[in-house]
């Protein structure tokens, strides 16, 4: 259990403020359970094949996005991770509202990785991009709005990461 009383609200994470008055050590103990051991990614990946758990799959992902804004770079070891699991629910969920609320969030990661080649070369970028492109290619029933957002992301990999 952990002592947050000095942060400025229970809202600091979930409203996209930055992590303020946390140690450095106590940010990355956060970081880590949230992310890794109490798993998150986990529950998100389970929880593809629940139709009842809709409406919790889309707010697990604003939360993540918003989380992932207020905690900047101290979350690139675990970008892989939230970048495969993003894939896995775009891949295996049946609906495109909880589809298109990976493409935030790949988005973000994709922005936060310029640059950095070691975290870059583990997030396997030529696996997302045939991902994406065989998506297009192979489903015809893709709605006009995850076409459109396969399209920004495959637009931002050329801007962030050229190389690609």
């Amino acid at each position: 259990i952990y002592n947050l009383d000095h942060l400025k609200s229970a809202e600091a994470i979930s409203t996209g403020e930055k992590i303020v008055g946390l140690k450095a050590t106590e940010a990355k103990i956060i970081i880590k359970d949230i992310l890794k051991e109490k798993n998150l990614l986990t529950f998100l990946r389970k929880a593809i094949s629940k139709d009842e758990l809709r409406a919790c799959k889309l707010e697990l992902l604003q939360f993540l996005l918003r989380f992932i804004n207020a905690s900047g770079k101290q979350i690139l070891n675990y970008i892989p991770e939230i970048k495969e699991t993003c894939i896995t629910v775009f891949n295996s969920d049946k609906y495109s509202d909880v589809r298109c609320s990976t493409f935030p969030i790949i988005n973000k990661l994709l922005e936060m990785t310029s640059g950095n080649s070691d975290v870059v070369n583990k997030m396997n970028l030529n696996k997302l991009v045939n991902d994406y492109f065989s998506s297009m290619v192979n489903q015809s029933k893709l709605s006009s709005s995850l076409k459109a957002n396969i399209l920004t992301i495959l637009g931002v990999i050329c801007k962030f990461h050229p190389e690609f």
